[in-house]
């Protein structure tokens, strides 16, 4: 699916800082720029190559790397996309994590149990997801979405003798940046800074990008579910579509797994929700570079002080940041949060089966568990009803 650029009418001019050669500022025509960059992606309908991501959370002080391999193809069946794609992730366990998109299907392939687990492909793009988060940030055709589409006049282009600097203001909050070679119009390198206005912490992304000589080649593995049955990787089971009514009961493995789960408190202690002594429970599970969780962490902190002498206890889960409690913790309490603040590990994600972000539990006094999917509001609803208020 390649970006239209009808709207591109003018051009975007632009000044060139002086290099260290000496070089003179010169204007140039920046649409044409744009234009060769959506030129070079439709000259060929299979890309693969990889990228490393250097990413420093916000609320975090050091940066994380993270390597991919990323593959997509152009297939107008695909009724989301136009194309198929495929990015995988070598986790820390030394196994790739694969995520695969079809015409049909979404397949999430992991190396380590050689299991294969697919949903339908959704209708809808939901950015909140953490598959999109992915294909935004690494498939070609998403990374130079917000240039193609951006107003006349938002991109700055900066020039050197090999690459082109291409910057975008996104909002008040978030700026993008990207370095393309001059020698392919392909990117060298994306940079995306974030802010968030609730806590003022700020995320930065870079990713770099390398080629190799396959560019355009896909090995055997890519875009083929029969390559991995051939492997002895097993189906598991479909999980639920996003059309299908979201079950808001978990197994009985689930809700003991979570009750009994070794969370760490931000003194280092652990804990476990079944040595509360709380009646009614409430957990925020979130992570520090979501938006939305860190927008709704003053209404839940406000809820957990309103319900407070009725009994009701509210925690915030992060499973996504153990390696940064201590200064997540340090950074929400100067902000006034004063909930519980306890930290796990994917594997209590992956038991509970939880994708979105904030997603919040209701526990009850005789232990029965209720994902509650309607966000702050019915958060707020459901706990009004409970003490009548």
């Amino acid at each position: 699916m390649k970006p239209s650029l009808f709207f591109i009418s003018s051009l975007i001019t632009s000044f060139f800082l002086n290099v260290a050669s000496g070089q003179k500022e010169s204007r140039f025509n920046a649409s044409q720029v744009i234009q060769q960059i959506s030129d070079s992606l439709a000259a060929h309908s299979a890309y693969h190559y990889k990228a490393q991501m250097r990413f420093k959370e916000m609320g975090g002080d050091t940066f994380e790397t993270r390597n991919f391999s990323i593959s997509y193809k152009t297939d107008a069946a695909n009724p989301l996309y136009g194309y198929n794609w495929e990015i995988s992730e070598e986790v820390d366990s030394g196994y790739l994590y694969t995520w695969m998109v079809l015409t049909e299907n979404v397949y999430v392939i992991f190396e380590g149990n050689k299991g294969i687990g697919y949903q339908s492909l959704p209708k809808t793009i939901d950015l909140d997801n953490y598959f999109e988060f992915l294909r935004r940030d690494f498939v070609l055709e998403e990374v130079f979405s917000s240039f193609f589409n951006a107003p006349l006049g938002d991109i700055m282009i900066r020039d050197s003798a090999n690459h082109y600097y291409l910057t975008r203001q996104m909002n008040d909050l978030a700026s993008r940046q990207l370095v393309v070679s001059k020698n392919t119009y392909l990117p060298i390198q994306s940079s995306i800074t974030d802010r968030d206005s609730t806590f003022q912490f700020v995320q930065i992304e870079e990713i770099h990008f390398s080629y190799g000589g396959h560019l355009w080649t896909l090995p055997d593995t890519a875009l083929s579910i029969e390559h991995y049955l051939s492997l002895g990787y097993t189906i598991h089971s479909n999980a639920e579509t996003p059309d299908e009514e979201e079950i808001k009961t978990l197994s009985p493995e689930s809700i003991d797994f979570l009750l009994r789960y070794p969370l760490v408190k931000e003194t280092g202690d652990t804990f476990s929700i079944a040595s509360s002594k709380a009646g009614y429970i409430v957990l925020d599970f979130w992570y520090a570079s979501c938006a939305p969780c860190l927008q709704a962490l003053p209404e839940i902190n406000q809820l957990g002080q309103d319900y407070a002498d009725e009994g009701l206890a509210v925690m915030g889960v992060n499973c996504i940041d153990k390696g940064i409690s201590a200064t997540l913790s340090t950074k929400l309490r100067q902000k006034n949060i004063t909930i519980p603040l306890l930290f796990g590990g994917r594997d209590l994600l992956q038991s509970l089966k939880m994708n979105a972000f904030p997603t919040y539990v209701l526990i009850t006094p005789d232990r029965r568990v209720e994902i509650l999917r309607g966000g702050v509001e019915e958060v707020k609803s459901v706990v009004g009803d409970l003490f009548g208020k």
